[in-house]
């Protein structure tokens, strides 16, 4: 009898120690994973940190460079595929030149819409219009057009 409750109470006491054991793995398992959780956050906060300091020191050094090292430095780049409608429009705002070059091609694509035929008849009294296609047709009147003005 003594035999049975001891192999009762050891079972008991095995139990009890694999519970115990149970805990504790549960306990250093959620600890390692708060710990991954801090240090991911500790790792934005320092790249958020790390991007507004040097857009600060970005500025410093933009206000000491002239205009021309600015544009210096900004030639081959291509910036204009990385501008919204808003920017765009505040370049061509700011540009007669951009202006200019909207207008040329508003012009183009307006005469492309017209038949050969009608294109011809603008540039009447010139010899052999028929060898020249459409586009051709539309340079020679963008270009007489531009030498008039």
């Amino acid at each position: 009898m003594q035999m049975r409750n001891q192999s009762s109470e050891e079972k008991t006491d095995n139990i009890v120690r694999h519970f115990i054991l149970a805990g504790i793995f549960l306990f250093n398992g959620l600890a390692k994973i708060f710990s991954l959780i801090l240090s991911a956050q500790n790792k934005e906060n320092n790249i958020t940190k790390t991007k507004s300091s040097r857009s600060l020191d970005d500025n410093q050094i933009l206000l000491t460079k002239s205009t021309e090292e600015l544009k210096e430095v900004l030639q081959g780049l291509d910036i204009i595929s990385n501008l919204n409608k808003d920017q765009l429009l505040e370049i061509y705002k700011s540009s007669p030149e951009a202006i200019d070059k909207l207008f040329l091609k508003e012009k183009k694509d307006y005469l492309m819409q017209m038949k050969n035929d009608e294109l011809r008849k603008i540039l009447k009294g010139m010899p052999k219009l028929t060898k020249y296609k459409k586009a051709e047709l539309v340079e020679i009147i963008i270009s007489k057009q531009n030498s008039k003005s």
